[in-house]
């Protein structure tokens, strides 16, 4: 397994934590003022930056899970 490969079982760290909470309280700001938000868009802005070690998959479940 490369060192960008995550299994199932690793836990996420707090600096990923971060990263997803910070994007979703941003796209949180856009929907209350009525811009359009694509969840797509700002899950693969997070895979080339802070959580280029997770699948977009796993990046859109912990979104929903915030």
């Amino acid at each position: 397994m490369s060192n960008l490969e995550v299994t199932e079982t690793q836990l996420w760290s707090d600096a990923e934590l971060a990263a997803a909470v910070d994007a979703y309280l941003a796209m949180l700001v856009q929907q209350i003022e009525g811009k359009q938000v694509s969840k797509a868009a700002i899950v693969r802005d997070l895979q080339l930056g802070s959580l280029i070690r997770r699948s977009a998959s796993s990046i859109s479940r912990r979104m929903s899970n915030i």
